[in-house]
């Protein structure tokens, strides 16, 4: 459905290439706490088409 990015941006330079691959949208945020309640958002808001391209394009216009 989504990755939750950890906070450490060193991190990121090698997860996002293999997330890109899998079409796989992630969501980075200061905490936990606060990527997973902007995920379970950005779900109640979705279509009924495909949860994980609902996913993408809603993390990419934000």
């Amino acid at each position: 459905m989504a990755y939750l990015q950890a906070s450490d941006p060193s991190a990121s330079r090698f997860i996002h290439p293999i997330l890109e691959t899998a079409e796989v949208p992630w969501i980075s945020a200061s905490s936990g706490e606060a990527a997973m309640a902007h995920l379970l958002e950005l779900i109640e808001a979705s279509g009924s088409g495909s949860l994980r391209q609902s996913l993408r394009e809603a993390l990419h216009e934000s």
